[in-house]
């Protein structure tokens, strides 16, 4: 079987990072194409998707109320249309709205105000090579601003000799649990530390839309307690709690801006190497399935990965220990 007889020959950080995380995981997504048909698999995505999209439209003018309902009603129809109506729980899609309400009107009430940032492109795709892997994906904000005194000495030669009188940074925003949320001190060590940062980075540079460092951005979700709906009566009542939590809430969002350069080598050679294991896993993918033994349940939560109902290794897994929800 030739390689990558599935889909085009093209990579994601998403693909990537599905990869590492368990290669079943990717077996189901990218070469079986399969989809969850439980609302259950799919909720933790609606605040991030009804943030983001609603990023975007108010970043191209778009008033706030109307972006946040605009987007919601869109994801509402989706959902039901994905799942056939049958699996939809309208109580559980309207907590969650309501907390990506929440997260948008701290984003328009604390953070617009004081953003000193231009925005040059909203959801810039980009098609580049890195490593020699072609690859695609979608950055959320390219941002400039104007030199600084205190900005590294490369940056300024870059700009010389790039004949460009502004830096050009990257701007990616996530939405955090609160057991996720990236503490002061160590923000800017995450960023750095984070893979997807690095890739887009160097995507971007092959792209031709060189950028100088990031803006990362995360907004924080509320607690578990919030969103269970048996700690409230009515749904009037949750939404109110939620509500609640984020006008006390002290740090609802955090922001890094970090200008830098990451070792593009040590990624090539990460990139290379994870893109060898896919080819190796697919050269016999069905062989690679039956004989595929992850060492390690507990290193990934399976009861809540969308194939936890057909995998066979989901299916030994005692679905009692705790979770921690992965940042989206």
């Amino acid at each position: 079987m030739d390689d990558f007889p599935f889909k085009e020959d093209k990579r994601s950080y998403s693909e990537i990072r599905t990869f590492q995380t368990c290669n079943l995981q990717h077996y189901y997504r990218y070469f079986l194409r399969l989809s969850s048909r439980e609302y259950e698999d799919i909720k933790y995505f609606i605040p991030g998707r009804i943030v983001h999209d609603s990023l975007e439209l108010i970043y191209n003018g778009v008033d706030p109320e109307d972006a946040k309902r605009r987007v919601a009603d869109e994801a509402r129809v989706d959902l039901q249309e994905g799942l056939d109506g049958e699996f939809f729980d309208n109580y559980l899609f309207e907590v969650h709205r309501s907390m990506a309400y929440n997260m948008l009107d701290v984003f328009v009430d604390e953070i617009l105000p004081q953003e000193d940032y231009e925005v040059e492109e909203t959801e810039y795709g980009y098609e580049a090579e890195v490593a020699g892997i072609p690859f695609v994906g979608q950055a959320d904000q390219i941002y400039r601003r104007d030199l600084q005194e205190d900005d590294p000495k490369w940056v300024k030669k870059r700009l010389e000799s790039e004949d460009r009188d502004q830096l050009r940074l990257l701007g990616e925003w996530k939405t955090a649990s609160s057991s996720m949320f990236p503490s002061s001190s160590d923000y800017e060590d995450e960023v750095k530390s984070d893979m997807q940062s690095h890739l887009y980075i160097a995507a971007l540079e092959n792209d031709g839309m060189p950028v100088d460092g990031i803006v990362h951005t995360t907004l924080r979700k509320a607690p578990s307690k919030y969103k269970k709906q048996e700690n409230y009566d009515t749904l009037k009542e949750h939404k109110e709690g939620i509500t609640g939590y984020y006008s006390r809430a002290r740090t609802p969002w955090r922001r890094e801006e970090v200008v830098w350069r990451p070792p593009f080598d040590e990624l090539e050679g990460h990139l290379r190497s994870v893109n060898e294991e896919i080819k190796a896993f697919y050269k016999n993918p069905y062989r690679s399935y039956d004989e595929f033994i992850k060492p390690d349940p507990k290193g990934y939560p399976c009861q809540f990965c969308q194939y936890f109902d057909i995998c066979r290794q989901g299916k030994s897994v005692d679905k009692s220990w705790s979770y921690k929800t992965q940042r989206s």
